[in-house]
C-alpha cells in the first residue's frame, strides 16, 4: 500500500553515544528463543493460514497482508542470506559488504539501547549498514531517533502489492517489447551492460548473483531482457522463495530512448506469470 512508505536509513559515521551496550549482552534465553528457523517457519506460515482464511471473506486485506510482510521480514532468509533474528530486530547480511536492520519492534523503554547496540555491534564489524524503517514501526519518533545518532535519510518509498489471484489481464496489453528469462550464462554479461546503461551504476555483484543461481539450477532469483525488434531495452529481476507469499520485484527498468512503449509493463507481466507458477500469492515492489 503506498501510505506504507520506508525510509531508508544508511550508515552511522561517527561513535555511539556513551554507555552503549555491546550486541551481546543481549538476553540469551530470549535471542535463542527467536533465533529458531522451526519457530520462524511456523510464524510466517501460521500469518499465511490466517489470510487465507480472512482471504475467503475480504479481497486483499491490507492488514493480513501486511502481517505476513512483517512476519517474513522476521524470519525468513532469502537464498544466499543471513539473518541474526534477535528479540527486537532482526540483522541480514550477504557476504561482507551488505548489512541491514529489516525488521524491529521497539517501544519506548528499549529503543535507544537497541539502537546503540546495532551501531556497536556493525561498528565492531567495520561495516556499513541500512535501517529499513516502515511506516508502522515504533516508537513512531523512531526516525528522529536514528537520525540524532547520524543516521542520512534516503528517498522514501512506497511498498506496493498486487494480489495474483486477480489476474493478469490489467497487464496484457499489446507492446513492441518482448521480454525472455535468462537461461543461459552468456546472456549475463548483456544484461550487465544494459542494467548498467539503464540505472548508471555498477552491476557486476547481481550479475554474479544471476550467474550462480543459474549455475545451482535455483529459481530464486531470475533475470529478464526485454527487446524491441531485437535490440536489448529494459531489464528486470525477480525473485521468490517456497515459503514466502511475495514474488519481489526488482532492477525493473527501460532505456530512455524505449520508454513509453510499454517495455516496463512487459517486464512485469513476464515476471507475474513466473511468479504465480513459482508459487506465490503477491507481487512486492518498492517504488520510489
Amino acid at each position: 500500500s503506498p501510505q506504507d512508505g520506508r525510509v531508508r536509513i544508511g550508515p552511522r559515521p561517527t561513535g555511539p553515544p556513551r554507555g552503549a551496550q555491546r550486541a551481546g549482552e543481549t538476553n540469551p534465553s530470549r535471542s535463542s528463543r527467536f533465533s529458531s528457523p522451526t519457530r520462524c517457519r511456523r510464524l510466517i506460515w501460521s500469518a499465511v493460514e490466517n489470510w487465507v482464511s480472512r482471504s475467503k471473506l475480504e479481497s486483499m486485506d491490507q492488514g493480513a497482508i501486511l502481517k505476513v510482510l512483517r512476519e517474513e521480514n522476521r524470519c525468513l532468509a532469502w537464498s544466499g542470506e543471513h539473518i541474526d533474528v534477535l528479540p527486537h530486530v532482526t540483522r541480514r547480511a550477504v557476504g561482507e559488504k551488505w548489512h541491514r536492520v529489516l525488521f524491529s519492534d521497539l517501544n519506548g523503554a528499549n529503543v535507544d539501547r537497541v539502537i546503540d547496540e546495532q551501531i556497536e555491534h556493525y561498528r565492531a564489524k567495520n561495516a556499513e549498514f541500512e535501517w529499513k524503517l516502515f511506516a508502522y514501526d515504533q516508537p513512531s519518533d523512531l526516525q528522529d531517533r536514528l537520525v540524532k545518532r547520524g543516521f542520512e535519510i534516503g528517498a522514501r518509498e512506497a511498498v506496493l502489492v498486487y494480489d495474483l489471484e486477480e489476474g493478469l489481464e490489467p497487464l496484457n496489453l499489446s507492446t513492441d517489447c518482448l521480454v525472455g528469462q535468462i537461461t543461459d550464462r552468456r546472456q549475463i554479461s548483456d544484461f550487465q551492460a544494459l542494467a548498467e546503461a539503464v540505472f548508471g551504476k555498477e552491476y557486476s555483484r547481481t550479475a554474479a548473483e544471476l550467474e550462480q543461481a543459474l549455475d545451482a539450477g535455483a529459481t530464486n532469483h531470475l533475470g529478464y531482457v526485454g527487446t524491441v525488434y531485437g535490440e536489448p531495452a529494459s531489464v528486470g529481476r525477480l525473485y521468490t522463495d517456497p515459503h514466502s507469499a511475495f514474488g519481489g520485484l526488482y532492477g525493473g527498468g527501460t532505456l530512455e530512448r524505449f520508454r513509453g512503449r510499454g517495455c516496463y509493463r512487459a517486464m512485469v507481466a513476464a515476471r507475474a506469470r513466473d511468479a504465480s507458477v513459482l508459487g506465490a500469492r503477491y507481487l512486492l515492489v518498492d517504488a520510489f
